[in-house]
């Protein structure tokens, strides 16, 4: 038996940027084999608070697939779900369904918009280079 998945992602996998300007990052949605009736997700963005701040209302999040159910929260992470220890905080999104109609557009679709504000931090006071920031995916639940 196959493992089917669904699959977030962005157009590019760098972005560059001018310190303390704002940023939008697209999330696209898709599966591995197109379907689009499932009974949702549970994505977890993983940032590094001293380098990202959420702008706008909704921490951030804008143009969310709709679904019958739809969150998003701002969470610590002090699990280190990422395995990665310079991101601190996640923004957790949610879209859930009672009758498997997730997203129920075609795909790939635009999931949701995030735009963080950057620091002024123009360059790692260590290195002297600009900064590199990371921004990482991970899921806590799959769909049925």
């Amino acid at each position: 038996m196959t493992t089917q998945t669904q699959k977030i992602y962005t157009q590019e996998s760098k972005l560059t940027y001018t310190p303390g300007s704002n940023i939008s990052l697209p999330l696209l949605y898709t599966t591995e084999n197109g379907e689009q009736n499932l009974s949702g997700l549970i994505l977890n963005v993983h940032y590094d608070s001293s380098a990202l701040t959420p702008f706008g209302s909704n921490h951030g999040v804008s143009d969310q697939i709709s679904a019958a159910i739809k969150t998003v929260a701002l969470v610590d992470d002090s699990s280190n779900l990422d395995n990665d220890s310079k991101t601190d905080k996640i923004l957790r999104l949610a879209w859930g369904t009672f009758d498997s109609s997730f997203p129920g557009i075609a795909l790939p679709a635009t999931a949701a918009t995030l735009t963080f504000t950057t620091s002024n931090t123009s360059q790692d006071p260590i290195t002297g280079k600009a900064p590199s920031i990371a921004i990482n995916y991970t899921s806590s639940v799959t769909a049925s």
